[in-house]
């Protein structure tokens, strides 16, 4: 499992997006985003919440991680 912590002990400190999927199906365009910023600002409430895909978002212009939230 990989968290959004492991993208920040990874990577640069690079703009995201962390939004809410809510099935793992890799073909699911729904998401919520919940989150916007810097990697390293990401608070810490989110860290540990698995993603679940990644990429790049062409029209906004960011990274986004797609995330599923254990509480819903």
């Amino acid at each position: 499992m990989v968290t959004v912590r492991d993208y920040i002990e990874s990577n640069d400190d690079i703009r995201v997006r962390i939004a809410k999927k809510e099935s793992r199906d890799p073909y699911d365009p729904v998401t919520e985003t919940i989150w916007e910023g810097m990697l390293s600002d990401v608070p810490e409430e989110l860290r540990g919440l698995e993603v679940v895909n990644e990429g790049w978002m062409m029209g906004a212009q960011i990274n986004q991680l797609e995330v599923i939230d254990p509480e819903d």
